[in-house]
């Protein structure tokens, strides 16, 4: 019972989580739209670039937005679909961001691209670090899933060369047939053993010997690069 509710607790926290995710996604592709027009507007449809005296400063802003909007992008997809690898751009472009403004402006400070550089900082701090939960979840679950997959494929395997190995000789091929006796143990694993069985004459030879083991009759002839 207790584990049951665990469970259940879990998964309503990993469900809010998701929805919070997807919130902020679509916040961002809201923000850095708007960011995106005004950076825009500022590089190519004012005569001097209100943040520096040089144009392109205006052009680098402008550039470093467009990116963000397209990561945002690619952000709010992917925690749509689930996928951690498609949130790790924004993730990590986020963080070169933050420390380029903050390094920019303690060397070239300026107030108007102060003002704009928080409105940039400000939505990233306080979107990153949950959606950096989001991606460590959306990763696990991807790991599990693979884990899971990968588990079902090695049982398919065995139960699959179980069969194989229970199969009457009649329906197995003549490099199988002494594998199928063995694993039933009805012969000792012996060389004098395969010796002292009959052999009919027109079996086919592997290496100038009679194919060890075959029952007379089971198999036609088969030339060595049929055994092989």
């Amino acid at each position: 019972m207790a584990n049951s509710t665990s469970s259940t607790a879990q998964s309503r926290r990993s469900s809010i989580l998701h929805i919070i995710g997807n919130i902020i996604g679509y916040m961002q592709i809201i923000t850095f739209t708007i960011l995106l027009i005004c950076s825009g507007h500022f590089a190519f449809n004012v005569d001097t670039c209100p943040f520096d005296s040089s144009a392109f400063v205006c052009l680098g802003v402008f550039c470093v937005m467009l990116t963000m909007f397209l990561l945002s992008f690619i952000l709010a997809v992917a925690i749509t679909m689930r996928q951690a690898p498609f949130m790790l751009p924004w993730l990590i472009m986020s963080v070169v961001v933050i420390i380029g403004d903050i390094a920019y402006l303690s060397v070239f400070p300026n107030i108007i691209l102060g003002i704009f550089s928080s409105l940039v900082i400000c939505p990233l701090l306080l979107s990153w670090y949950p959606l950096y939960k989001l991606y460590g979840k959306y990763k696990k679950e991807k790991t599990r899933e693979e884990q899971r997959l990968s588990d079902a494929l090695d049982e398919t395997h065995t139960l699959n060369r179980q069969a194989q190995l229970t199969t009457p000789p009649s329906t197995l091929y003549p490099n199988e047939v002494v594998q199928y006796y063995r694993s039933l143990d009805r012969r000792p694993d012996s060389a004098a053993y395969d010796a002292s069985l009959p052999v009919d004459p027109n079996f086919a030879y592997i290496s100038g010997t009679p194919a060890p083991g075959w029952r007379i009759g089971l198999y036609p002839k088969m030339s060595n690069k049929e055994y092989v």
